[in-house]
C-alpha cells in the first residue's frame, strides 16, 4: 500500500501509516533491549537492529517500516566518534579521513535480514547533509556539505541494494532560518542526494509545510514528509496533484484521550483520506512518553477507513 501511494496509485480506500520514530522509546521492548546494550551497538549490530525494526510490525501494526540506524551513522566513514551525554548527541571529527562504504555492512546486513522475515515495504534513509554537520559544528563548510552529500548518496545507494523499498532523508534542521538559508545549504545537496535514485523518495524538514512549493520545485522528491504547521489541503492546493503527501498529525496530540486523538485523525483523513497520494504519519516523531496503546489506536482507527 506505501508504494502505492508513493507511486499515485493508492485505490484501497484508505492511506497507507508508518510514523517517524515508530520502533522507540514508548515501547517496553523497546526500552528492554536498550537497557541491556549501547545505542550504537544496536545500530551496528544486525541482530539487535533487526528485532528493533520489527517491532511496530508485531507490536503497533503498521503498514510500513523503516530501518533502525541514525543519521550520524554517516561519520563512520570518516572515522568519527558520536559522543553521547545525556543530552544532545555531538560529534568528534575531523573529517580528512574517509574510509570504505563497508563500514556500514551491518546496517546494509540488517536491510537484509529485514526483507527476508517482513513482507512490508522497508524505509531506507539517511540525514541531510545540513543536518548531519550541525552536530558537527555550528557553521559546515561547502567543502564539508559536498564531502558528506558524496558519502551519504553512496550509502543510500548501497542501502537500496541491500533491498530498502524507499528512502526517506531527514533534514529537520535545514529550514529553521528559512527560505533563503534553506536555499543555500540544503536544496543543492538533497537534490543532488535523491535525483536518479531507483526507489521512491521522500523528504522531511521541520517547517517543511512552510516552504512545501518550493522544496517541490527545487528538490523534486517523491513525497514530502509535513510537519504540522500547515493543513494538507492548503499544502496540496500550492504544490499541486503530482507529489505525494506524508503526514501530518501532531504527536502531541497522542498524549491526549483516545475521543480527541480521534477527532484529530478524522480532521486529516476528511482532507486526504482518499487522495491516492497520500501517507498517514505524524508532524515529527512518535515522543517517548506517548501512551503505546495511543499509538495502537491511532493504527487500527487508520486501518479501519472507509
Amino acid at each position: 500500500m506505501l508504494i502505492d501511494a508513493l507511486k499515485g496509485q493508492n485505490f484501497s480506500g484508505r492511506p497507507p501509516v508508518w510514523l517517524m520514530r515508530q520502533a522507540g522509546r514508548y515501547l517496553p521492548e523497546f526500552r528492554a533491549v536498550r537497557a541491556k546494550h549501547s545505542f550504537w551497538e544496536c545500530v551496528f549490530t544486525p541482530s539487535i537492529a533487526t528485532e528493533i525494526t520489527l517491532m511496530p510490525e508485531n507490536l503497533i501494526g503498521i503498514d510500513a517500516l523503516i530501518l533502525f540506524a541514525d543519521i550520524l551513522v554517516i561519520f563512520e566513514k570518516f572515522r568519527g566518534k558520536v559522543v553521547f551525554p545525556g543530552g544532545k548527541p555531538y560529534v568528534e571529527c575531523s573529517m580528512e579521513e574517509e574510509v570504505g562504504v563497508d563500514v556500514f555492512e551491518p546496517i546494509f546486513e540488517t536491510i537484509r535480514r529485514v526483507k527476508k522475515q517482513s513482507n512490508l515495504p522497508l524505509i531506507g534513509f539517511a540525514g541531510g547533509p545540513y543536518t548531519t554537520l550541525t552536530y558537527l559544528t555550528k557553521e559546515p563548510t561547502k567543502k564539508m556539505l559536498e564531502q558528506v552529500t558524496a558519502a551519504t548518496r553512496e550509502y543510500l545507494e548501497k542501502q537500496i541494494e541491500a533491498g530498502v523499498d524507499a528512502i526517506q532523508v531527514f533534514d529537520s534542521w535545514a529550514a529553521v532560518d528559512g527560505l533563503d538559508k534553506m536555499k543555500k545549504i540544503c536544496f543543492p545537496y538533497v537534490k543532488e542526494l535523491l535525483s536518479g535514485l531507483k526507489v521512491p523518495t521522500i523528504f522531511f524538514a521541520k517547517q517543511s509545510s512552510l516552504y512545501a512549493k518550493e522544496i517541490v520545485e527545487t528538490i523534486r522528491p517523491t513525497a514530502i514528509g509535513l510537519d504540522s504547521s500547515k493543513s494538507l489541503l492548503d499544502v496540496r492546493r500550492e504544490v499541486g496533484d503530482e507529489v505525494v503527501l506524508q503526514g501530518n498529525l501532531s504527536p502531541e496530540i497522542l498524549l491526549q484521550d483516545q475521543a480527541e486523538i480521534k477527532k484529530a485523525i478524522d480532521d486529516i483523513l476528511d482532507q486526504c483520506g482518499k487522495d491516492p497520494r497520500f501517507i498517514f504519519n505524524l508532524g515529527h516523531g512518535v515522543m517517548p512518553n506517548i501512551p503505546q496503546e495511543n499509538v495502537k489506536f491511532l493504527v487500527s482507527y487508520i486501518k479501519s477507513f472507509t
